[in-house]
């Protein structure tokens, strides 16, 4: 048997575990909970990137979120608590969160990962929000690509316009 020490290397972060040092360093800094992150999306769809902070302010105060702790999500607006009740308090502050993510990912041009840094990082439930990642990431990866088709036309044809 062959046994040997190894270093581990843990996001500051999320605590994602890596074994390269390099990789961890990548990581990092585009870490989804780290509040000073390059959101490598943003770059690809605008060339900008948006201050965490400023996206963050578009949310009701994080104080208010204990109301969220105890919800199941019913389906599309319904959501319960454990006890089977539902609190108009809760119904409220939902409807805020929904609309500060169209608010966030309008000025984003529609970044997931930006949208999804801000509702991990304010530790906010994704099941209880209107936000759908996968399609928001796949009509992203949709202008990503169109750009990048777009870009190689002008450079083929010569026209740049």
């Amino acid at each position: 048997m062959k046994q040997r020490k190894v270093n581990q290397y843990i996001c500051d972060f999320c605590g994602m575990k890596k074994y390269s040092k390099h990789a961890m360093e990548i990581h990092e800094k585009h870490c989804t909970m780290n509040p000073n992150r390059e959101c490598r999306m943003c770059v690809q769809l605008s060339g900008n990137q948006f201050e965490m902070d400023t996206l963050k302010s578009y949310f009701p105060d994080p104080a208010e979120f204990y109301l969220l702790d105890d919800l199941v999500n019913q389906g599309g607006d319904e959501f319960t608590a454990m006890d089977g009740e539902t609190n108009p308090e809760v119904i409220l502050l939902i409807k805020h969160i929904n609309v500060a993510i169209d608010k966030v990912l309008e000025d984003t041009e529609g970044c997931p990962m930006c949208t999804m840094a801000v509702l991990r990082q304010l530790k906010i439930p994704i099941p209880l929000t209107t936000f759908d990642y996968k399609g928001v990431r796949k009509n992203a990866l949709e202008t990503i690509k169109n750009q990048r088709e777009s870009y190689y036309d002008q450079i083929n044809t010569g026209v740049f316009l």
